[in-house]
């Protein structure tokens, strides 16, 4: 197959794939807005990781030796593997701005609910996951930024442990 069919191929596998993610996406925010008024931020955080790689390995496509774009032609696990790289990463960087390791005006402010005095429980984890949102509009476009970029950019979140 010529590199420019491979090329194709791999294309519309991600294409696919993102119409796919979208509807994912879709069910991913109905039923929580459904069950308690509002969508998992988590969720949302790795839905713009995984596009983030999509993307990026749209870009990087011209420039892969044959090798690579011949391997990406004829597996879909290839071609799903560094987006769900890139979504594992944003939720890593999604960790890392909620303990706030990392801070600045061009990262996001978070709310957080309560901790009880009886502690951390499962109630509390739960409570956690849907009630942690960002503080402000700006905040949350800084989440799907950071968001989008550590799944766009694999090196970004390893790289930040060097620092």
């Amino acid at each position: 197959m010529a590199r420019g069919e491979q090329i194709n191929n791999i294309t519309k596998k991600l294409v696919i794939l993102t119409i796919v993610l979208l509807a994912l996406a879709s069910a991913a925010f109905t039923v929580p807005f459904i069950l308690k008024g509002r969508m998992l931020i988590v969720i949302l955080c790795l839905l713009c990781g995984i596009l983030g790689g999509f993307v990026s390995l749209q870009q990087r496509l011209s420039r892969l030796p044959l090798e690579a774009t011949s391997l990406l032609s004829t597996s879909w696990f290839q071609v799903v593997l560094r987006p769900l790289y890139g979504g594992i990463f944003a939720l890593v960087a999604y960790m890392l701005l909620l303990s706030n390791l990392v801070s600045s005006a061009i990262f996001p402010v978070f709310v957080y609910p309560l901790l009880p005095e009886s502690g951390i429980n499962p109630q509390y984890f739960i409570l956690f996951l849907t009630d942690t949102v960002p503080q402000t509009g700006p905040d949350f476009a800084k989440l799907l930024f950071w968001s989008f970029a550590a799944g766009f950019s694999e090196r970004l979140i390893p790289q930040i442990g060097q620092v």
